[in-house]
Parts: structure tokens; C-alpha cells; sequence
């Protein structure tokens, strides 16, 4: 099974937190979903500077963040892709994901 597992990477970055500007989200947790598997969840969180690696079986995943203090809050940014398919080894998918603080209600 080694040979059928993918490594997507990247780092999470918020594009307009009120007080920084564009900054890393460091700590955010973000999950990716199988899309052909509504129960194939994947959660990691990111590090002090925003960076991740997931080890995800080779298939097509959605990418999942919404704002933990107001759930159904979609937190990823407009045009940012949304789906990525992760191919066997050697291949490495490396993806940026970037978030939009959303203000009000």
C-alpha cells in the first residue's frame, strides 16, 4: 500500500487578517474529503508558520476550512482551488491554500 500513498504540501496563509495583512495561518486545521467518499475525512493542522504535509491515498480530494466559531463559515478564499487529485509516488502535489477572514454575521 506505501506505493499508492501521495504527499500533498504547502503552507495556509490568511490574505487579510485585520491586524497583519497577509500572514500565515499558523495552527489552522483544515480537512481534505475523498470526493467519491463523503466519510474519507483527512484533518491535519498546520505549524507555527503555516506549512503542512498530508499523506493521502492517490484520488481526488476536496479541501474543506471553515471558521471553527462559526461553523458552515467557509474560510478559503474565492478562486482557490478547491480539489486536488494526488498521484502515486514520486509524485508531490504541492498546494498553497489561502483563507479569507470573514467579518460579521
Amino acid at each position: 500500500v506505501y506505493d499508492q500513498i501521495g504527499i500533498v504540501r504547502g503552507q495556509i496563509i490568511i490574505v487579510n487578517n485585520p491586524e497583519l495583512g497577509r500572514t500565515p495561518a499558523s495552527g489552522q486545521y483544515i480537512v481534505f474529503q475523498r470526493t467519491d467518499c463523503r466519510r474519507c475525512l483527512i484533518g491535519l493542522r498546520a505549524d507555527a508558520e503555516g506549512r503542512y504535509t498530508a499523506f493521502l491515498g492517490a484520488g481526488r480530494y476536496r479541501i474543506i476550512c471553515e471558521d471553527p466559531e462559526r461553523p458552515g463559515t467557509d474560510l478559503i478564499r474565492k478562486g482557490q482551488v478547491r480539489e486536488v487529485m494526488v498521484l502515486p509516488p514520486p509524485n508531490v502535489v504541492e498546494l498553497n491554500v489561502e483563507l479569507e477572514v470573514r467579518m460579521g454575521p
